[in-house]
């Protein structure tokens, strides 16, 4: 599912407005303090580990690379068990639910929030990609429902 979210391309960076586009005609170059502060008091890494992590997502590299960043596509950035439903059956993610977060930018970012979040093990990490990669041509706007 997330292959199919992410086929949609987006103008513009950051929160969606009303108009479909996001607020920033350029990616930021470094991370915002909210978002920086909201990956702290999410605690899912030891005061030393978020010291390093701060430093980097700081760093001149960082911002260097994000500079470059052009791609913009429709995130989820809350993807988390809770908003995942499960098929049974299948064992497979069905649906995806709370949009609330949506916003535009480079697919890494939902990619590194999903890690960070689920701490998934490798071989279930593995499995994510290579179904991910599996969607090499965009599905049609019909496929995308949104609730």
């Amino acid at each position: 599912l997330m292959a199919t979210y992410h086929s949609v391309k987006m103008q513009g960076f950051g929160d969606v407005g009303l108009d479909g586009k996001g607020k920033h005609a350029q990616y930021p170059a470094n991370a915002s303090s909210e978002d920086l502060e909201g990956f702290r008091k999410a605690q899912v890494l030891s005061a030393e580990e978020m010291k390093q992590v701060m430093m980097y997502l700081t760093s001149e590299k960082v911002m260097r690379m994000n500079r470059g960043v052009t791609e913009s596509v429709m995130l989820h950035d809350d993807l988390e068990m809770d908003n995942l439903f499960v098929d049974r059956k299948s064992a497979k993610i069905s649906s995806i639910i709370d949009w609330a977060d949506l916003h535009c930018g480079p697919r890494s970012e939902d990619f590194a929030r999903l890690y960070c979040r689920l701490h998934p093990e490798p071989n279930c990490w593995k499995a994510l990609l290579a179904g991910y990669s599996k969607r090499a041509t965009p599905p049609p706007m019909e496929e995308i429902e949104l609730r």
